[in-house]
C-alpha cells in the first residue's frame, strides 16, 4: 500500500533540507510521543547508513522498527528503509523548487507485507485507505508548517540580520 502527500514551504530547498536532517530533533519528538529511539550507527554527520532502532506503540502494542537512511542527496532527496515484524517499509522525501523561495516537499510511504498475517492486517488497512491518506496528508502538512516556522524563526533572530 502506498500513501503520498505534498506540501509547499516558503523557504529555499537547502534550508528545508537542513531542517529535515536535524535527526536529533526528530528523535526527541518521537520520545515525547512515547516511542523509544536508539541510534544504531557510529556516523558523525548525516549520511547514508544512519540507523535507528525504534520501539513505538502501534495498534496497542510496542513494536520494533529498524530504520536505515538509504539515500541522501542534499537539498533534493531523503530515502529511508524500515523493517518491522512482518512488514517492509519505504519512506521517500523529495524536495522540488516550483519557483524561487518556495519548496515543494513530496512524501511517499510504501508498506509491503512479508507474512500472511501482515498481508491480512494490510488488507484491512486498505479498507480504510481514504482515512489513512487524509491523516498522512495532514501530518505532512503539519511537518511542513513546523519546518517553515523554524526557518522563519531562525531568520528573525537578532544577530541573523545582514550587516550594513
Amino acid at each position: 500500500m502506498r500513501l503520498s502527500a505534498r506540501a509547499d514551504i516558503a523557504a529555499e530547498p537547502e534550508a528545508v533540507f537542513a531542517e529535515l536532517t536535524e535527526f536529533e530533533r526528530f528523535e526527541r519528538m518521537a520520545l515525547q510521543a512515547g516511542a523509544e529511539v536508539v541510534r544504531a550507527d557510529a556516523l558523525e554527520t548525516p549520511g547514508a547508513g544512519m540507523e535507528w532502532v525504534i520501539k513505538a506503540p502501534i495498534r496497542g502494542r510496542m513494536r520494533r522498527i529498524d530504520m536505515t537512511l538509504v539515500d541522501l542527496h542534499p537539498a533534493e532527496r531523503l530515502e529511508f528503509h524500515a523493517v518491522s515484524q512482518g512488514f517492509d517499509m519505504g519512506y521517500v522525501i523529495e524536495l522540488l523548487t516550483p519557483r524561487p523561495g518556495k519548496t515543494r516537499m513530496q512524501v511517499a510511504f510504501d508498506i509491503r507485507p512479508k507474512t500472511l498475517a501482515s498481508r491480512i492486517t494490510l488488507q484491512s488497512a486498505k479498507l480504510r485507505k481514504a482515512t489513512l491518506s487524509r491523516r498522512f496528508d495532514e501530518r505532512v502538512k503539519r511537518l511542513a508548517r513546523l519546518i517553515e516556522d523554524r526557518i522563519a524563526e531562525k531568520t528573525r533572530r537578532p544577530g541573523n540580520s545582514p550587516r550594513i
